[in-house]
């Protein structure tokens, strides 16, 4: 697998911005709230309303089970789709309601919701069309916390290797741009570079092999590496700034 070159990849004088920590609302519960996850009767009544179809019944075949994750997220991806074509302009709000009644009809993790949006929005022209940008916002909401953070870079192992291979030679630019657009937190690429290769988060053997992502994990190095460089030169030029202004007040 060809391996980017970091001077290439990312110019070695950027730095990466300090990202001020922005504080939860309480009143808005975690997508990962078990809560989220219960199948009432409302809800079975708003899909009904929308595809005339029982979602328990019509993604029976979607339930976990001895294929993995593949089955239900490929299905979930194919109706997702077919919504969006109709309701794309209903925003943000809507966009994840949905796709959180996908994923609890599904019997899926909340952390597949951004295998499914990622899945059904994003193309083999990730990088060339801009995609992660065009998304930002859908992305950023999917993103919303730490484990959220790390579902995302599991997608985008997985959207990048396991859905399309031709984007594994591209996954540290992918990766380049989740931080210029402070989807993900240096902190979090730090946690997964040093974790498990298939860690609770990552795309399970049904949908891409542990080899697939080895070799995803060699080819961010140069990002990875880049990371820490650029954090420990913004830490010593701030120590510097310290030290200037003890000695003005001296």
């Amino acid at each position: 697998m060809t391996t980017l070159l970091l001077p290439l990849l990312i110019p070695r004088q950027l730095k990466p911005r300090r990202k001020k920590k922005k504080k939860k609302d309480r009143a808005s519960p975690s997508p990962d709230d078990p809560q989220q996850q219960l199948q009432t009767n409302e809800e079975r009544a708003a899909i009904n309303s929308k595809t005339g179809e029982d979602p328990a019944t019509t993604l029976e075949s979607s339930v976990v089970g001895e294929e993995g994750d593949a089955v239900g997220i490929e299905e979930c991806i194919t109706r997702f789709r077919g919504w969006w074509s109709v309701n794309a302009g209903k925003g943000v709000e809507a966009t994840m309601e949905e796709l959180r009644l996908l994923q609890t009809f599904a019997t899926l993790a909340p952390r597949h919701r951004a295998f499914i949006l990622m899945g059904a929005l994003f193309t083999e022209a990730l990088i060339t069309g801009k995609e992660l940008t065009t998304h930002t916002e859908l992305l950023r909401a999917l993103a919303a916390g730490p484990a959220g953070q790390r579902s995302l870079i599991a997608a985008t192992e997985w959207l990048c290797a396991g859905k399309y291979p031709a984007l594994a030679k591209l996954f540290p630019v992918a990766l380049k741009q989740l931080f210029d657009l402070e989807l993900v937190d240096e902190e979090i690429f730090t946690a997964w570079a040093e974790g498990l290769t298939r860690s609770e988060y990552s795309a399970d053997s049904s949908m891409m092999s542990l080899e697939q992502l080895e070799e995803l994990r060699t080819a961010a190095g140069p990002f990875i590496i880049w990371l820490q460089q650029a954090e420990e030169e913004e830490d010593d030029d701030d120590q510097g700034d310290n030290n200037d202004e003890e000695e003005e007040e001296g």
